[in-house]
């Protein structure tokens, strides 16, 4: 009887890891629109060298050397981003334990740390659920995660 008072206070854990074919997913993604932007860089590039045919104003030099700190911008997110993707979780009730595609160290955070859960807007096409810490670090919770929708409902539930 005492097994089952104990079990009815203590909540279940939810928990889900992402497919390796997802993580390699992500990580292409990100490393091709990397590529897109170095290509860019490239192209922007071309203005910063004078050229016998087409010699360097100072105009295009500038408007070239903002593109550049564009582009690097643009680097910087995308790497960011894919390091903030949550590849395996586990949520008790009381606390998330969760690592992330950049780091194989795993984070543990009280739920009193969260602050919202929310629809991701990491794209046009959302890839899952943004949790927010109360730091204002940011992890995102991708869909295809098994019960990832289920860990972000009981989120939003504990949260409020």
């Amino acid at each position: 009887m005492s097994g089952i008072a104990h079990s009815a206070v203590q909540p279940s854990e939810t928990s889900g890891e992402m497919s390796h074919g997802r993580q390699v997913y992500h990580a292409c993604m990100t490393a091709f629109m990397c590529l897109m932007f170095l290509a860019l860089a490239l192209l922007a590039g071309r203005f910063l060298v004078p050229i016998h045919d087409f010699p360097a104003s100072s105009v295009l030099v500038a408007a070239a050397i903002l593109f550049e700190i564009f582009v690097a911008g643009g680097i910087y997110l995308q790497i960011r981003n894919y390091c903030r993707i949550i590849r395996q979780f586990s949520y008790d009730g009381r606390s998330l334990k969760y690592g992330t595609l950049g780091s194989s160290q795993e984070q543990l955070r009280d739920v009193k740390q969260i602050i919202d859960v929310r629809q991701g807007r990491m794209g046009a096409p959302s890839i899952g659920f943004s949790v927010v810490f109360s730091n204002n670090k940011k992890v995102y919770l991708d869909y295809s995660m098994p019960h990832a929708r289920e860990a972000a409902e009981r989120l939003r539930l504990d949260l409020a």
